[in-house]
């Protein structure tokens, strides 16, 4: 609820995240030219389109009550269009959400999808609120102990293109990543994707020793194995991927000599939180039950 210092009260109900009932109140009277219901139509984590049902006097009444969204890989609505296809709004941002191109000021889900107040400019990030001119929430991080390395108030842990804050209590690389251990294994429940790829990166172990491994296994797609070994000599990592047969057969490829530095992505770049589910172990010789390779 926003009182607006006129007598007026705007007021706004949350539904599960995809309903909305908002209402505006004059000395206690409900404005029957804005009272409406605003359906938002989600794919995953990504608005997709909207539907508001009822009357918005503040609105551009040329413009369509069905309205669709086009998101980048963060869930960053950038593209406002008709259901035939006639552009409504194209918005850029910079790294950390201030806009750089384009603004509809009725729109109210922007950065990483999050709802922007259009009184104070700031974004709702449920745990807390985050300031996009100064890249930094405007209240401590709940879980800040557990990121003693990292200001209390970062946003995605400094690394806004390619990870984002989505309760605002730190980083995920991924939406809605369900990575699980089974059998001291890091499965994830799909196919292995760029993503994943950084994800491996981001959480490969620090100061490792001579020949140790990590791997990381997907149950759908081609590459259903992917082996990580340190290389001692070069002080860098190495992976090969094993393709559906050789995870089945039990069959391990040497390590590829595309190799990454650990300092460049365990040092410099902070882990999500991923503990105790997502740890990378030592390597040991406990055989696995899916062929029989030894486990990380």
């Amino acid at each position: 609820m926003v009182n607006t210092g006129t007598g007026k009260q705007v007021v706004t109900v949350y539904i599960d995240g995809i309903f909305e009932h908002s209402y505006t109140k004059n000395s206690g009277t409900i404005d029957t030219t804005r009272h409406y219901n605003t359906h938002r139509i989600m794919d995953g984590s990504s608005m997709v389109a909207t539907l508001l049902v009822g009357n918005d006097a503040d609105e551009d009444q040329t413009l369509p009550k069905k309205r669709f969204y086009t998101a980048d890989r963060l869930g960053t609505i950038c593209v406002t269009y008709q259901e035939n296809s006639t552009l409504i709004n194209f918005e850029d941002y910079y790294p950390f959400g201030e806009t750089s191109y384009g603004i509809y000021p009725k729109q109210r889900y922007r950065y990483n999808g999050k709802e922007k107040d259009q009184d104070t400019g700031l974004y709702e990030y449920g745990q807390r609120y985050y300031a996009p001119w100064l890249c930094r929430f405007v209240s401590v991080d709940p879980i800040a102990e557990k990121f003693s390395q990292l200001s209390s108030y970062n946003y995605a842990s400094n690394r806004p293109e390619t990870a984002r804050d989505l309760e605002g209590l730190q980083a995920s690389d991924e939406k809605g990543d369900e990575r699980k251990r089974k059998s001291g294994h890091n499965i994830k429940d799909g196919e292995r994707t760029q993503k994943d790829v950084m994800y491996e990166i981001h959480n490969l172990p620090e100061n490792p020793e001579s020949g140790q491994q990590a791997r990381y296994y997907y149950t759908k797609g081609d590459v259903r194995e992917v082996l990580w070994q340190f290389d001692s000599e070069s002080g860098k990592w190495g992976n090969s991927l094993g393709n559906w047969e050789a995870h089945r057969d039990g069959a391990i490829k040497d390590p590829s000599r595309f190799w990454y530095t650990p300092s460049n992505y365990n040092k410099k770049v902070a882990k999500a939180e991923l503990e105790p589910e997502r740890s990378i172990q030592k390597s040991s010789s406990v055989e696995s039950k899916e062929g029989n390779v030894p486990v990380a």
